[in-house]
């Protein structure tokens, strides 16, 4: 694709502060704020799992002679806990740079089925306990799949709020790279970029010295960690600086080829020298899976949303009218047309012969509704594309479905977003679209079509709902 394909999007600019007063009257840093973060999300996790056994005694009342919500609180506890401590959840929470809730989702699901398996199994292996109703433990479950993402970001938060539980960062390297990382960076509570070094000329931020600075910036700032970029010095030349921070700072590397990489991407050891795998592309096991996977969430969300959606509707028609639905062609898998089904937001458009670039956006948002508005943010007036997806036109997750005019305008790489089904959700939503440029915007449509797993698209359902909770801007 082409540079000047996209008209390029504005990012929101980061601008680190450079107080060398401020960084002087900071605290040091010791083993306690580096178990900061793992230790209120241990306490998180206790708490979420208190509160799921008091509601599951709330609301089915334990049977006289059957194991007590005390006992129940202790499996439950020891077992989730148990299983995200011996997976390293709470270690590696430490190691992250910006941890997440949806982290460690697939490890609390292992947890929880332990915690569930471990209940039964006691009730039955305790003779003088009446049976624990399954129907019991699965209102538990029920309850901590809940509690602990709300914990857990209750817990992310609360430990932001101490200054010397937020990690001071220096990025190294002044290109565009650099400055996306940067803009990520910005967006987590637990993570201050202090600014940037390099040998040349800065791109994004103020630059406080040369690649040499490195260790006296460090000490002189109480830097607590570096991330590398890419550089203007010389890979070989910037290495024996960061040998001497060796044990000193925490070193992260964005690697060369990131375009290429995912969340499945895994780091191998050939006789000294590492390797980055890629990973294969999906195969047809994977794709029926796959629809499978939509077919029972699709299914499962249209039976349970029914009464949201049917008031949704009727909003609309009460807000501005009938149509309630929005009907319009998309490009799907293999370039295919086909109609996404959306509820309506805007007001219909007075006829305009003005030629402008698909990706403008500002005349619809002047012709937005005020409830359209409300639904544009919450995402809800995507919800009717389940139907797209029980057809089989759509995914729930995958690539944001294209408008003929907007396709038409892909080039080369960037139509590898057609391999697979647009997505209700993706990567797009959990990157932060309307923070990105189009050309990072198409990488990532890429990198999903030829990197997608269960377990990606698992982790990406996992992430949706905490960036619809933050609010969006409207998008398409």
């Amino acid at each position: 694709m082409s540079a000047g394909t996209f008209p390029v999007v504005t990012a929101t600019p980061w601008d680190p502060p450079v107080d060398d007063v401020a960084a002087a009257a900071l605290p040091a840093r010791g083993m306690r704020a580096r178990w900061a973060v793992p230790t209120a999300l241990l306490l998180g996790d206790a708490a979420a799992v208190l509160v799921s056994v008091l509601v599951m005694a709330l609301l089915r009342p334990p049977r006289a002679g059957s194991l007590g919500p005390l006992a129940a609180a202790a499996v439950a506890w020891s077992a989730v806990l148990g299983v995200l401590a011996v997976r390293g959840s709470y270690s590696r929470a430490r190691r992250l740079l910006a941890p997440r809730v949806a982290d460690d989702l697939g490890t609390l699901a292992v947890g929880l089925a332990v915690a569930g398996i471990c209940l039964l199994a006691l009730d039955a292996a305790v003779p003088s306990t009446d049976a624990i109703p399954a129907g019991t433990v699965g209102l538990l479950l029920a309850a901590c799949v809940v509690t602990v993402p709300v914990f857990r970001s209750l817990a992310l938060w609360a430990a932001s709020l101490a200054p010397s539980n937020v990690l001071r960062v220096v990025v190294v390297g002044t290109d565009e790279v650099a400055g996306a990382l940067g803009r990520r960076l910005h967006r987590s509570r637990l993570v201050e970029v202090v600014g940037v070094v390099d040998d040349g000329p800065g791109a994004g931020g103020p630059v406080l010295g040369t690649v040499e600075d490195l260790p006296r910036l460090c000490a002189e700032r109480r830097v607590d960690r570096v991330v590398i970029a890419f550089s203007h010095r010389h890979p070989a030349r910037s290495a024996q600086v960061l040998r001497t921070l060796h044990g000193e700072v925490d070193i992260d590397v964005v690697a060369r080829f990131y375009e290429l990489m995912s969340w499945e991407s895994r780091i191998s050891d050939v006789t000294g020298l590492s390797l980055v795998s890629v990973g294969r592309p999906p195969g047809r096991g994977a794709a029926a899976a796959k629809r499978a996977l939509d077919l029972v969430v699709a299914a499962t969300a249209l039976a349970v949303l029914s009464p949201l959606l049917a008031a949704v509707a009727v909003g609309v028609w009460l807000d501005s009218g009938r149509p309630v639905l929005f009907r319009q062609l998309r490009v799907g898998r293999n370039e295919r047309l086909f109609r996404v089904v959306k509820f309506r937001t805007m007001r219909s458009a007075p006829p305009d012969t003005t030629p402008r670039s698909p990706f403008d956006l500002e005349p619809d948002r002047a012709r937005m509704t005020g409830l359209g508005r409300l639904l544009r943010r919450s995402g809800l007036d995507e919800l009717p594309q389940l139907v797209n997806v029980l057809r089989g036109e759509m995914s729930v997750v995958g690539p944001r479905p294209f408008v003929p005019e907007e396709s038409a305008s892909l080039e080369g790489w960037a139509r590898r977003r057609f391999d697979v089904r647009p997505g209700l959700t993706g990567m797009w939503q959990v990157c932060g679209q309307h923070e990105l440029t189009m050309d990072e915007l198409s990488r990532l449509d890429v990198q999903y079509a030829t990197t997608w797993t269960i377990r990606s698209d698992l982790r990406i359902l996992a992430r949706t709902p905490g960036r619809l909770l933050r609010g969006s801007a409207p998008g398409r």
